[in-house]
């Protein structure tokens, strides 16, 4: 008889390890589908790094629900589900993705459950940071980064806006960003 240190408890369709999916061939596409942000790890049991990370997504998984946050995290044990694993092209472990809207992107950021929990918070909050209403806060914001985007509106709710609110989103996060209407205040 074995032991298993960290029972799987089953909600709904897909299990759960310590509030982790336990994604599988079968619920790896419901669980993108279902889920708008959801963060995976492909890993493999056998592996020391894979070891060392599972309690930081752990950690990242509860802080997360502690936040009521709708983002899920979710893992792949690629040596048990080969297919998804090259579905995902997944070359090496851990490989870890974010899944926006169930498109893939890469995660760079960092291996403790702090350091992902602020990469996903930065990829999931608003594309634009803030609105400007000044020249000065438009020269401040310039200032605070090599790389800005700013854009600027006669009125928010036209359809140039919404295109670069759209635009915005989908540099995730790769440049700041912010707008600004025609009002000016000194």
């Amino acid at each position: 008889m074995s032991v298993e240190m960290n029972p799987v408890v089953r909600t709904g369709e897909i299990k759960k390890d310590q509030g982790v999916l336990v994604l599988e061939k079968d619920t790896f596409q419901a669980a993108i589908t279902d889920n708008k942000f959801i963060f995976v790890a492909f890993y493999a049991p056998w592996s020391g790094v894979c070891r060392a990370l599972e309690p930081e997504c752990i950690k990242a998984a509860q802080k997360l629900r502690d936040m009521n946050s709708d983002i899920q995290l979710g893992k792949v044990d690629a040596t048990k589900q080969a297919e998804l694993a090259k579905e995902n092209k997944i070359r090496g472990y851990p490989t870890l993705k974010f899944y926006r809207d169930g498109k893939p992107s890469d995660y760079n950021g960092g291996r403790t459950g702090d350091e992902i929990v602020n990469w996903l918070l930065k990829k999931t909050g608003p594309a634009v940071l803030q609105p400007i209403a000044t020249v000065d806060e438009a020269k401040e914001f310039a200032s605070a980064s090599d790389v800005v985007i700013l854009g600027f509106f006669k009125d928010l709710e036209s359809e140039a806006a919404k295109q670069y609110l759209a635009a915005a989103q989908e540099t995730e996060m790769k440049a700041k960003t912010a707008k600004t209407t025609t009002t000016r205040r000194r």
